[in-house]
């Protein structure tokens, strides 16, 4: 007899973290709703994390309702995240990254909106960890009938674009051929981007659903040359996006696609003046409107101020510089 499907197929990318995946395992089998199927893809670290999750999964009443999905070598998370969509059964997916966590109430807070409405999309909120100060993220208005994408776009910066802490349709994946594009960094962006402006509706709760951790030399906060090859990647793909997308999405989407390379200017000083200039050729090349160059390049002249400056500043120059720019996010 075949099993019921599970309202929910849970993600889990599994390398290297071998400190963590105890306190992320827990936080799944302790869940108060429990409809679920989790999936962890072993993506061949060379620690114990997989040992671990072994002993944890047997010891666990609920072991049914897990699966390991082994790769034969590494491949990265886009490739395990990948996976994890192509052996999924239920009807929504729920990513988690395994050096984070959810909290006890979290799937029956994302699953409580179901009940009254189809949504395509829920969301919660986080709290974010930093050297274990907790902040959460703000609660957004969204007035009757605005967009998706213009909902999106005032909350670009609070992980409103990173795969984790939503619920989302299975279909979806199918429907729009949704994936991560695998070999790249920031692969969230093109991936939540894509997904936001292929639904017309969605969920946002008040309440926290998923601990994210800060962690020092995380992808997410150091920086080097991939970095550089994937931002041009996701900059092609984001347009590629903005092109097919509808009519009410489409303004949301150049301020988007505006404010993703004015991030890349801020972030590429660190490479060094040539760098910043390499990348503005290279959107001129590729298609940036007269007005907008221009407008880049100025920015890139006040960035390149930072090279003059005392190390003590410079080092200062691009958190400030950084902090200005999404307070006065509208350039």
């Amino acid at each position: 007899m075949d099993k019921p499907v599970p309202l929910i197929s849970i993600i889990v990318p599994v390398y290297q973290v071998e400190p963590y995946i105890e306190k992320c395992f827990s936080s799944i089998d302790n869940q108060t709703f429990q409809d679920y199927e989790c999936l962890f893809v072993d993506d061949c670290g060379k620690d114990r994390s997989m040992e671990i999750l072994a002993g944890l999964i047997e010891a666990s009443p609920r072991r049914e309702q897990y699966r390991i999905i082994r790769h034969e070598n590494n491949r990265g998370l886009s490739a395990a995240r990948n996976s994890g969509l192509d052996s999924a059964k239920g009807n929504y997916i729920l990513f988690i990254d395994s050096d984070d966590y959810l909290l006890p109430e979290s799937l029956q807070l994302l699953t409580a909106p179901l009940r009254d409405d189809d949504y395509e999309v829920v969301l919660g909120r986080y709290q974010k960890i930093t050297d274990g100060k907790i902040t959460l993220s703000p609660v957004p208005d969204f007035p009757e009938g605005t967009p998706v994408m213009e909902k999106i776009y005032p909350m670009r910066g609070e992980l409103w674009l990173c795969a984790h802490n939503r619920l989302v349709k299975r279909e979806l994946f199918e429907k729009y051929q949704i994936r991560f594009i695998e070999g790249i960094l920031w692969e969230d962006n093109p991936f939540s981007i894509k997904l936001f402006n292929s639904i017309s509706k969605f969920c946002f709760l008040g309440d926290p659903t998923y601990a994210y951790i800060v962690r020092k030399n995380s992808i997410c906060t150091t920086y080097s040359e991939k970095h550089y090859d994937s931002w041009l990647r996701v900059l092609e793909e984001m347009k590629q996006v903005m092109a097919e997308s509808s009519a009410e999405n489409r303004a949301a989407n150049i301020r988007l696609l505006g404010s993703f390379r004015m991030r890349i200017l801020i972030l590429s000083q660190r490479y060094g003046v040539r760098r910043q200039l390499s990348f503005l050729k290279l959107l001129r090349e590729k298609g940036v409107s007269e007005e907008e160059y221009r407008q880049l390049e100025r920015k890139q002249r006040l960035l390149c101020i930072q090279h003059k400056m005392p190390d003590f500043l410079a080092n200062l120059y691009v958190p400030v510089f950084s902090f200005l720019y999404r307070l006065f996010r509208e350039w």
